[in-house]
This record gives C-alpha cells, sequence and structure tokens, in this order.
C-alpha cells in the first residue's frame, strides 16, 4: 500500500525527484531553502532563521518530509570548487546569482589580495545604517539561551500549528478530552442534523454571528472550533485569537476526518 504522505510530498515537488522550497523572513531579508528526496521522504533545512523554526517545522510536517539535518553555509561557501553557483540569501546590490570563482576574483571585500586589514577598512568606511532590529538582536544573542516565555497557546495541549500558523489539534486527543473543553460548532443550525451531525455537547454560534455572540463562549476552558472540513472554523479560530483567546485550536480536517476516524456524531442523517 502506497504511503499517503510520499504521494503529498511527489506532489509537492511537482513530479519530480527532488523537492525544493524558497521560504523567506521579511525581518532579517533572509531565504531559508528545504530540500528533500522524494523517494525516502529525507530533507535538510539550509540557513533557518530561528524565529521562524515553527513555520519550517509545520510546512515539513505537512510535506510529509523527515528533516535529517539543519545546514548553515555562512563562512563555508569559499571552500566549494570555484564553478559552483551560489544564491544569496541578501545582497546590498539585489543581485540574485553568482559563482566561488566571481566572489575570490571580484569580491570588493575578501576577493583578490584582500587582507583583513582591507577587509576591516572597507566596512568600517561604507558608513551603513545599523542593521534592522540590531538593538534586540544583540541583548538576545548575550543571553545566549531559550526565550524567556514559551507560547502560553500550546501549554494546555499537543497544538501543531499549521504551515499557514493556525493552531490545531488532531480528533484524537479532542475525543479523549471532550470533557474538560468548549466544542465550538460554527455551522448554521441546520446543518448539525445533516449529513456530519455534530459533537455531542457543541456550542453552535454560526459563523457570521460570532462577533455578536462572543460572549456566550465559556471563557473558564479551552476551545475547540469545529466545521464540516475545518475551513470555516479555521476563519473563526483566527477571529477569536485575534479577540484574545488564547487557549483555542481549530479540529484538523473538521468533522469530516473526525467522521473517518470512527469518532461519535449525534443526530447524523444517513445519505
Amino acid at each position: 500500500m502506497a504511503d499517503p504522505s510520499r504521494a503529498i510530498t511527489s506532489a509537492a515537488a511537482g513530479g519530480q525527484r527532488l523537492l525544493l522550497r524558497q521560504l523567506f523572513d521579511a525581518d532579517t531579508g533572509t531565504f531559508t531553502y528545504l530540500l528533500a528526496d522524494v523517494a525516502s521522504g529525507q530533507g535538510v533545512l539550509i540557513d533557518p532563521v530561528f524565529e521562524q523554526h515553527g513555520r519550517d517545522l509545520s510546512l515539513i510536517r505537512e510535506l510529509g518530509i523527515t528533516l535529517v539535518a539543519c545546514l548553515d553555509t555562512h563562512e563555508q561557501l569559499l571552500s566549494l570548487p570555484e564553478p559552483c553557483l551560489l544564491y544569496p540569501g541578501h545582497d546590498y546590490t539585489g543581485r540574485g546569482v553568482t559563482s566561488v570563482a566571481e566572489e575570490k576574483a571580484f569580491n570588493a571585500r575578501l576577493g583578490g589580495a584582500a587582507t583583513e586589514r582591507d577587509f576591516v577598512g572597507h566596512m568600517q568606511n561604507m558608513k551603513l545604517p545599523h542593521p534592522h532590529k540590531i538593538a534586540e538582536a544583540l541583548p538576545g544573542n548575550m543571553r545566549s539561551g531559550k526565550p524567556r516565555q514559551a507560547e502560553t497557546n500550546s501549554v494546555w495541549a499537543p497544538v501543531q500549528r499549521s504551515y499557514a500558523g493556525l493552531p490545531e489539534l488532531a480528533p484524537a486527543w479532542v475525543a479523549a478530552h471532550l470533557p474538560e473543553l468548549t466544542v465550538l460548532d460554527v455551522r448554521a443550525p441546520e446543518e448539525l442534523q445533516g449529513p456530519d451531525g455534530h459533537i455531542s455537547g457543541s456550542l453552535n454560534i454560526p459563523l457570521p454571528e460570532l462577533e455578536q455572540r462572543r460572549q456566550e463562549i465559556p471563557s473558564d476552558r479551552p476551545v475547540v472550533v469545529v466545521c464540516h472540513s475545518g475551513s470555516r472554523s479555521a476563519l473563526a479560530t483566527q477571529q477569536l485569537l485575534k479577540e484574545g483567546i488564547a487557549t483555542i485550536a481549530n479540529l484538523r480536517g473538521g468533522l469530516s476526518r473526525w467522521s473517518d476516524e470512527g469518532y461519535p456524531l449525534a443526530g447524523a442523517i444517513a445519505l
């Protein structure tokens, strides 16, 4: 039987043997690259940005890739063969490609016969502004430790964030903890007695009414938002996160996946 995760990996690679994804961090202007072998599902992450680790890991998980290494290319490029092409993550003049040979010959900072003194003199006289967020980066580098506060909304449950950044929970965990949760169903009332039925004990507030009826959601328990496929509930989850509900997650795959995994639904009408 074919592994469904391999099918996703192959599709994401456009049917090619290698998957390549370019990711971007706007704050630092840095590109990160995900490279994976479709057949084995193994991949490497090249030049990751720490602040984007959640995004990167979500993409790796969604594409069914097993991460085997993180690679940092900084301070190593000139050891590569001279014909090797380089695609800079960021460049002062916006160049998209160069080569090791070109950099060794023409780079004003380290090419030709440039010495360390040449490099220091060049950089000191460029009169560049302070790097973006340098005042925040330096204290963090000096601490060289973990962030003081972990994300609070992942402590109460094994929340996983999608590549789009949405907090999600698997049906199995939700089913095992139903008495401890508020299940918020954002479908229209008539859908609760349709083919999908509903999760017993769920609170029904249709998505168009959510803003006006926000106060009906209990504040003493975490909230899991549901709909048929997880699409409308994703929008509701984002809305409630913005309104300050921290312990909230979307039901991954919606009631469709809940049913497929064999969990009970009340009021379902067989077609």
